[in-house]
């Protein structure tokens, strides 16, 4: 993977980022996060080189570029849940978190388990819940994921897009391979494999999928 700045260099940037932006009496110190930044970005590594977009991908690598955002937003996700994991540090989990939400205007909490494929494409205004996904997912701006009074989060199968606007709510079982266009909802719905949702609950219109825009994007099962 071609990194816009070092690995060092990279460390460092994040580090003063967040206590930059979060300037509180506990400086984040590079030490600190280390071994989960390593993790983040092998696990950074393995979903840009599924991607084949022409943002991701440069003379048969592929490029992270800390000043793309959508880049970037993907790569802070990855860095919160991985000091979460690895280090068990929701202090500083949260600050990396706090620091997506800022710059990027994402809210994707460090403890939600998105998979090792997905892109966020203009992320801004975006809520991605504590919903099961799995991989070749993407949202775009302002796409809601989120659950119902009782808890209940959407349930997402491989290969699906949410295109701006989209909400996904509560108890709703998503298929694999499903498109949902600009301004649809559902709540407690569940939705085929091979289907493209237009429309808002209850009044939803459901078309078959026949788009190869996933293969378009990504390097499908390799």
């Amino acid at each position: 993977m071609k990194l816009s700045l070092n690995k060092t260099d990279l460390l460092k940037f994040v580090v003063k980022q967040v206590n930059n932006i979060i300037p509180d009496l506990n400086p984040l110190k590079s030490g600190e996060i280390e071994k989960a930044f390593d993790v983040a970005l092998d696990r950074l590594e393995y979903c840009l080189s599924k991607i084949k977009s022409k943002y991701y991908f440069e003379n048969g690598n592929s490029v992270f570029n800390h000043l793309n955002s959508d880049h970037y937003c993907i790569f802070l996700y990855y860095l919160s849940n991985s000091i979460y994991k690895e280090n068990r540090n929701e202090e500083i989990a949260s600050k990396f978190f706090l620091l997506n939400k800022y710059l990027n205007g994402i809210d994707a909490f460090y403890s939600v388990e998105l998979p090792d494929v997905f892109m966020v494409v203009h992320p801004v205004g975006t809520v991605l819940g504590k919903a099961k996904y799995k991989n070749y997912f993407i949202a775009y701006q302002n796409v809601t994921v989120g659950a119902t009074d009782e808890g209940i989060y959407p349930e997402f199968g491989e290969g699906v897009i949410l295109y701006s606007k989209t909400s996904v709510i509560g108890k709703s079982k998503v298929g694999s391979n499903v498109i949902f266009g600009s301004n649809s909802f559902i709540i407690n719905k569940n939705i085929q494999d091979n289907t493209i949702v237009l429309g808002n609950h209850p009044d939803n219109i459901l078309k078959q999928n026949n788009s190869s825009v996933l293969k378009n994007i990504f390097n499908l099962h390799r």
